[in-house]
């Protein structure tokens, strides 16, 4: 297999300037972490290998680099700042000298061996040059270094399990159960009093034997040994690599960082991560991709139309996934791969569908006053349409893309699930509160605590109507309600292990008890995240300052500061510019059989172009906006929805369509396509097509030809028989109302009925008047009848397009 590309994403300032100043990068090799597409792949080659090219994409705390240079560079997260190369692949684990510069990095963190001769030669390092002092400590460190490696190319050092907890380093003893500390003296503890466990990362370091001998060369060469082994350092994993850097890039991205994900293999159309596609177009073409993007532009209301069997279905369905994902077509594209993509967009509600019909109205289509059948006496209410549904839907989607930025350094910070993990109800109701911009507690359900205002009025309350409500319960409830203040922020888990979406709190407590789920209370929120696959939790909390890096199953909580990696969270939260708004399709099929006046009403105005909602950079909010009959509630239709419609013109031709409807959407023909068709047994159906179609647009126009579609996938004359039998009789029957003249035309003639052939498709027979009433006048004396031959031969087909169609003459 050829060359692959990869992406890092490195967050560490204290590398990251060093190893960019000299231009190299090292990096720990076999920590390629598949995205869920990738998993189904058969022929991906990891890990990564010489000559592979790799993406270096750095995240929000790059911002604050003190290199003045990469300072004026690096103005967005995320961004790619460089295209490196591998140069060389080490083939043990990595070992590097915790250097500090004055500075407090992370207790992990190190600079490799391999690197500080080069580290060296740098002018200055995180703003401040190297004093005397500085540069004897990088000597005495680089002579540490030579002494591991002489050991090691003489193969007396042994690598075993390393483990990275609470600041401090522990080797595996020769007891599974015990490890030793990388401290003075390598004391010995028990992996249980220390809570090490084997989901920690995997690193490896020399044994305590193998560090008992680098500790007695380094003393037997006049070095500290005993102090410079506790700065001994590793990444994860048991390889590393070293690259070359090519070129610069500081392209700002779209999309969000992973937290905890280091590297990404990027392959084509990888539908589980757009960002990942955005870096592998940067890294395959030089050219500026965000010129790429504009070229692929979709119009905003686009209406398919041609006669039946020319493929609009399928069409709609292709047009449909490339308008959400303008990616997804970069390669070739089977049908299948189109119908699994169309599918999860549906569930995923950015394509939806309707069809119009004439009794579909604006109650069907924006909203309309409705009532729970199910109880007796309720009120009507207004309730949406599919049209206000999805630009809803889209709307909350486009504006969290384009949110302001929120500083929660100063806001306090919650856990809160919605809805049971993985149950069809829990997605039910995390699904509404999404939609719907709000957060919900199921506990108390049917209680209202409006105005208990603090923990003692909810207990109370409580004990009206529960008797052995316990603490923690009304502890929940009283968060909810009172201590989450408006302003602070959310975090919605799933499970223990997973994040999905992260809102600000935008509203006070309410109560309400006819809503489409099992929960009464509720607060409004602005979302500032939603994850489309959830996220690993684990990257979020301070690894420093709790042993639990999972959420509590308490259905609300507030975290305390120290707890959290605050710069993980503003990673996810950290307002896009540049992105690109999520998109929306509502396919209408049949567009043309519904009162369009009557379906989109005063909203016809509002699907132009320039009369979409719209945020600008500088906030201002363009567009035009109506209020809805029903509910009085203000309407716009946002940017990032899109209208398919699809329209038969057998039905009804293009020039009879409503001209308020032809002025605001783009038409697009799909005419029979022959050339698609091959020879199937001897028989042209190419031919046959064209034939057919040359003859009904003679006899009646090109909107009533028949489409390629009816015989795509027919292997045998029989299925071309059944397929004239079944679809296209009938549809000449009904073009020219059982005018059989016109239809015996089009099928290249008719057989007499008292002839034993099967030639044809027809068969005639000229009945006398005389011979069958008797003598009359007022009658004409002959008549022609038609009818269907019973079994016709393949011949039948060739007579089609070989023969010369003959009218009759009687």
């Amino acid at each position: 297999m050829g060359h692959q590309n990869f992406v890092l994403f490195s967050n560490t300032i204290e590398e990251y300037e060093a190893f960019i100043n000299k231009g190299v990068f090292y990096w720990p090799n076999e920590i390629t972490k598949l995205t869920q597409s990738q998993r189904k792949l058969d022929n991906l080659e990891l890990p990564e290998k010489v000559g592979d090219k790799i993406a270096i994409v750095v995240g929000a705390k790059m911002k604050n680099i003190k290199d003045s240079y990469l300072r004026e560079k690096i103005t967005h997260s995320p961004m790619m700042t460089h295209i490196a190369e591998v140069s060389e692949v080490y083939e043990r684990p990595v070992l590097g000298y915790r250097y500090t510069h004055g500075k407090n990095p992370s207790s992990s963190f190190m600079l490799p061996f391999e690197f500080l001769p080069q580290f060296k030669e740098l002018p200055n390092y995180l703003g401040t040059k190297f004093t005397d002092n500085n540069l004897l400590e990088i000597d005495k460190a680089i002579e540490f270094g030579d002494c591991i490696r002489t050991l090691m190319d003489s193969n007396e050092l042994k690598f075993t399990r390393a483990f990275f907890k609470d600041d401090s380093i522990y080797i595996q003893s020769e007891n599974d159960e015990e490890v030793y500390e990388l401290a003075l003296g390598f004391p010995r503890h028990r992996k249980a009093d220390k809570s090490i466990t084997s989901a920690l990362t995997y690193r490896e370091l020399p044994d305590i034997h193998s560090l008992q001998k680098i500790v007695q060369t380094c003393n037997d060469l006049g070095l500290d040994g005993e102090n410079l082994i506790l700065r001994l350092r590793t990444w994860r994993g048991s390889k590393f690599m070293k690259m070359k850097i090519l070129e610069e890039k500081f392209q700002s991205l779209n999309g969000k960082l992973q937290e905890g994900i280091s590297t990404r293999l990027l392959t084509a159309n990888d539908e589980s991560d757009p960002l990942l596609n955005e870096i592998q177009k940067y890294l395959n073409d030089n050219n500026d991709f965000k010129n790429e993007v504009e070229k692929m532009s979709f119009p905003k209301n686009t209406i398919l139309y041609g006669p039946p069997g020319t493929g609009k279905t399928y069409k709609v369905i292709e047009k449909a996934v490339n308008i959400v994902n303008p990616y997804f077509s970069d390669v070739e594209r089977t049908r299948k791969d189109y119908e699994e993509a169309y599918h999860m967009y549906i569930e995923n509600k950015q394509i939806q569908f309707c069809t119009f019909h004439q009794s579909f109205s604006y109650e069907d289509f924006v909203e309309g006053l409705r009532s729970d059948i199910e109880k007796e006496g309720a009120p009507f209410t207004p309730q949406n349409g599919v049209f206000k549904e999805i630009c809803e839907l889209a709307k909350s989607r486009y504006q969290l893309s384009n949110s302001s930025s929120t500083d929660i350094d100063q806001s306090d910070i919650y856990k809160i699930s919605l809805g049971k993990a993985n149950s069809i109800e829990g997605e039910k109701i995390y699904r509404y509160c999404i939609e719907n911009k709000l957060i919900a507690l199921g506990h108390g359900s049917g209680i209202d605590f409006t105005n208990k205002n603090n923990l003692t009025d909810v207990s109370n309350e409580f004990g009206e109507y529960e008797d052995d409500t316990s603490n923690s319960v009304i502890k929940m409830v009283n968060n909810f309600k009172n201590i989450l203040q408006i302003g602070d922020i959310v975090i919605v888990s799933k499970g223990n292990l997973k994040l999905r979406a992260i809102a600000k709190v935008t509203g006070h407590y309410y109560y309400d008890e006819e809503t489409e789920i099992p929960y009464n209370h509720f607060r409004k929120v602005e979302w500032l995240f939603i994850s489309s696959n959830e996220e690993e939790a684990e990257h979020i909390f301070n690894a420093t300052n709790t042993d639990s890096r999972r959420f509590s199953q308490q259905s609300i909580y507030p975290f305390g500061k120290d707890q959290l990696n605050i710069e993980a969270i503003k990673n996810f939260i950290t307002p896009n510019k540049n992105a690109e708004e999520e998109r929306f399709v509502l396919i209408i099929d049949e567009i043309n059989r519904g009162n369009i006046s009557k379906i989109f009403g005063e909203l016809i105005t509002l699907i132009e172009e320039d009369k979409r909602f719209n945020v600008e950079d500088d906030g201002t909010i363009k567009g035009l906006e109506v209020t809805l009959p029903y509910s009085n509630e203000k309407f716009s239709v946002p940017k990032n929805v899109y209208i398919l419609g699809t329209m038969n013109t057998a039905d009804r031709s293009i020039s009879l369509m409503d001209t308020a409807l032809r002025r605001r959407f783009d038409f697009e023909e799909m005419l029979p396509e022959p050339d698609v068709l091959t020879e199937v047994e001897g028989i042209d159906v190419q031919s046959l097509l064209k034939k057919i179609n040359q003859r009904i647009e003679y006899l009646y126009d090109r909107d009533h030809q028949v489409g390629h579609a009816f015989f795509i996938g027919k292997e045998s004359s029989s299925e071309l028989i059944e397929v004239m039998q079944r679809k296209i009789i009938p549809l000449l029957q009904e073009y020219f109302y059982d005018d059989w003249e016109k239809i015996e035309l089009v099928l290249g003639g008719a057989i007499n009925s008292d002839s034993n052939e099967n030639d044809y498709f027809l068969s005639k027979k000229t009945i006398n008047a005389n011979e069958l009433f008797g003598k009359t006048a007022k009658i004409q004396s002959k008549k022609v009848v038609y009818s269907l031959v019973k079994d016709p031969s393949a011949q039948a087909l060739i007579n089609i397009y070989i023969k010369e169609s003959v009218a009759i003459d009687e």
